[in-house]
């Protein structure tokens, strides 16, 4: 089998959780909710910041998950071997993707795998846990962009009629709707709001 298509695959920095992030998969249909307003030189221009942001983030939404007392300290004096460290690092990973995976995703994946009924939740390998939790966690990113992309549409929609309903037809209507977009997120404090919700739901 051909693993070049492996070479580039993400990497993630000693004595971290290896772990999907929950707050780029949020933030990510937030990006897409607002993918009429970029266009794809600037979106890819602004992927640094993006990554930036949602990493530092993720150290608010899973600061605890970490094994670096139990694993990579043992790892690094060569006390225990690779495939120890792992087997010492996946209860804590484990454990916080099972309080954020939906049954029925790991119902799925169970089933895929033709694994066995397992007896409790933690007689789950990583290997069902992790594809049903970065599903679970997809499926709540789209839900976060839809909330937000439907205000937005709100404002599109009202300011079309209006501008339609004044005969102003060769004026775009996005110039007028894309201010009060910015003005409406700032007004709540919009970043506030969404960070901090994507924050607090993980405790």
């Amino acid at each position: 089998m051909d693993n070049s298509h492996f070479a580039h695959g993400p990497r993630f920095p000693p004595g971290d959780h290896t772990v999907h992030d929950p707050v780029r998969t949020a933030t990510g249909g937030f990006s897409f909710s607002q993918a009429g307003a970029w266009n794809s030189d600037r979106a890819h221009q602004s992927n640094p910041h993006w990554i930036g942001s949602v990493s530092h983030l993720l150290h608010h939404a899973a600061g605890g998950v970490r094994d670096y007392r139990t694993a990579v300290l043992p790892l690094e004096s060569n006390s225990v071997t690779t495939f120890q460290a792992l087997d010492l690092s996946a209860k804590p990973i484990r454990t916080f993707m099972l309080k954020f995976a939906r049954e029925q995703d790991l119902a799925m994946f169970v089933d895929l795998a033709k694994a066995p009924r397992p007896r409790n939740s933690q007689d789950l390998s990583l290997r069902i846990v992790i594809p049903a939790y970065i599903l679970s966690e997809l499926r709540a990113g789209f839900e976060v962009g839809l909330v937000l992309f439907l205000p937005f549409l709100v404002i599109d929609l009202v300011v079309a009629s209006i501008t339609t309903s004044m005969g102003m037809l060769q004026l775009p209507p996005v110039m007028i709707s894309t201010p009060l977009k910015i003005l409406l997120f700032i007004a709540v404090d919009g970043w506030n709001l969404v960070v901090g919700s994507l924050i607090k739901s993980f405790y």
